[in-house]
């Protein structure tokens, strides 16, 4: 079981450089450890075993969230380290897009619209208009 000062020590991370979510964690630890020491000092050997039984729960437990704030400074690492190579990368001059090569347009083709109706339009027109002719003549009939 290690305190987690000492942890924090061997992964060379400052406690203020850390997120507020993982500092209140690594109080929490602290108090934690706190309590093992106390329990660890009033146990005796009449001490019963339920006593025993909660100093190693307490333990268990304490190791358990040692390991989990360990991976969250880890992941805390992981992250700034990308974001520190993102901003290196982001510092770094663009290299400028090639050139585009100049070829000439081909004969024919022209990037003007054409205005005007074609004869899509003009077919089209006459179905609407002979539909329309034929449903009105329809309705006349039937009165």
């Amino acid at each position: 079981m290690k305190k987690i000062t000492v942890i924090l020590q061997e992964k060379n991370v400052k406690l203020n450089s850390l997120p507020e979510n993982i500092q209140t964690a690594i109080e929490n630890s602290i108090n934690l450890y706190d309590d093992i020491q106390n329990l660890e000092a009033t146990l005796t050997e009449e001490s019963t075993d339920e006593e025993k039984a909660e100093l190693v729960e307490m333990r268990e437990t304490h190791d358990e969230f040692n390991e989990s704030i360990v991976g969250a400074i880890e992941n805390f690492q992981k992250e700034t380290e990308a974001k520190r190579k993102a901003e290196q990368k982001n510092d770094e001059p663009p290299t400028p897009p090639p050139a585009p090569k100049n070829t000439p347009a081909p004969i024919g083709e022209t990037d003007e619209k054409k205005k005007g109706f074609g004869i899509g339009t003009f077919i089209l027109g006459a179905v609407v208009l002979i539909a329309t002719a034929g449903a009105v003549n329809m309705m006349r009939n039937k009165n």
